[in-house]
């Protein structure tokens, strides 16, 4: 039975330069070559498998995992964040982490398109929300992640904040407490969304 015939015909070329880069090896030295591939079981089903090749004293060596239920889980997952993602930019909302004592606030891609910046240029922080953030709400906003820890309670709040172009935009901002293994408040979550078109709508029925 040749080791080639356990693989999808997609992978057989890639599994082949493998075991052919293994041969060049000398007798005295060892070759690894870790790669994972399809492999194909009774009644053509399809596995994942995780492969580890060694090459020693002129013998190739093969260790193979299952790893279909793990390559599963990933995928669902994948595809779990990109409806997450899909439903954040039809709600014009994002989602924030901040680690309580640290400065950096973990933002998902939809809060950068909300401030109107990218990744590349902006790293979201305390210091840089602060500055983002109008004057005039930024005690607010200081204010309520303060109370927010204190009092160890989930919060909603209104601001503005003010884009790199001089745009104004009106964000809602809900959080939560996320706690450690003693209890203590570690961190604080949440989302922001754009309610600018929201806001100027009942400015204009007023």
């Amino acid at each position: 039975y040749n080791f080639l015939d356990l693989f999808d015909d997609n992978e057989r070329a890639s599994i082949r330069n493998y075991l052919q880069n293994l041969t060049h090896y000398n007798d005295d030295d060892i070759g690894i070559v870790d790669f994972e591939a399809n492999v194909i079981g009774q009644e053509n089903q399809k596995y994942w498998m995780e492969w580890r090749l060694q090459f020693q004293n002129g013998v190739i060596y093969c260790v193979g995992r299952d790893i279909t239920s793990t390559r599963n889980h990933e995928e669902e997952l994948c595809k779990r964040e990109h409806q997450l993602m899909e439903a954040e930019v039809i709600g014009r909302l994002g989602r924030w982490h901040w680690k309580v004592g640290g400065d950096y606030i973990q933002w998902s891609d939809q809060i950068f398109r909300i401030f109107g910046v990218t990744k590349s240029d902006f790293s979201p922080s305390i210091d840089s929300l602060n500055q983002m953030v109008h004057r005039r709400d930024v005690g607010r906003v200081v204010q309520a992640f303060q109370r927010a820890i204190i009092e160890e309670k989930d919060y909603d709040m209104e601001f503005r904040i003010v884009r790199p172009g001089g745009d104004i935009r009106y964000i809602r901002c809900e959080g939560r407490c996320e706690r450690d293994e003693n209890g203590e408040v570690s961190a604080l979550y949440g989302i922001m969304q754009d309610m600018t078109e929201r806001m100027l709508y009942e400015r204009e029925l007023k």
